[in-house]
């Protein structure tokens, strides 16, 4: 619900606060609720053996802003980013502790994305964990000559993958969604509503 309609509910219910206060209440001093929002997302990622996950899309202040949903009937997750892709969503599910891998999950899913086959001679896979934020990983790529817009985006989903492993997510997970594609990772599958659409068809 916007601040603007929080403030018109609490001003018709009698209430006598400012948009400046209602501000305050939903942001300042909510650490401790991202550090427990966090923990549950790890917890409930390291046990799940399938999650349903969605995203929706709304404009804030002019701009585009999106929630990812991600949960099973154990537990539940909304992160709000700014952008909707696969990366945003790997790293919506390392919960705010970004890690780059290049291990053996991120050269399978490599081999799927028909990466160049010139980039795989500067690749080198092991579990060692490459940067644990987006800088550090932008200067690795700089590093080894990836430049390319593409191989960037591929290479990096590839390492944030491996990272989301190397962290405790299970790499049987099941990932069910509406098909879109940025879920498309590990073993996807629709959600039961979503499946059944294409069957009335």
């Amino acid at each position: 619900m916007p601040q603007p309609l929080i403030y018109e509910q609490l001003r018709d219910l009698g209430f006598m606060i400012s948009t400046g206060q209602i501000n305050r209440i939903l942001i300042e001093g909510k650490d401790r609720f991202h550090q427990e929002q966090q923990s549950v997302l790890r917890v409930g990622l390291e046990t799940a053996t399938y999650i349903q996950v969605d995203d929706t899309g709304a404009r804030h202040q002019g701009r585009n802003g999106y929630c990812t949903a991600i949960g099973n009937e154990w537990f539940a997750c909304f992160s709000s980013r700014e952008r909707k892709s696969r990366r945003n969503f790997l790293e919506v599910l390392q919960g705010g502790s970004p890690c780059y891998v290049l291990n053996e999950a991120a050269q399978q899913y490599l081999e799927t994305q028909r990466l160049a086959a010139k980039y795989w001679a500067t690749l080198r896979f092991s579990d060692q964990v490459l940067a644990s934020d987006a800088m550090a990983w932008q200067a690795c790529l700089s590093d080894l000559g990836i430049v390319s817009a593409t191989a960037v985006r591929v290479i990096t989903e590839a390492a944030l993958l491996g990272g989301c492993l190397a962290q405790g997510i299970r790499d049987d997970l099941r990932i069910l969604s509406d098909g879109a594609g940025q879920f498309n990772l590990l073993h996807h599958g629709l959600c039961w509503v979503h499946a059944e659409r294409a069957l009335r068809r």
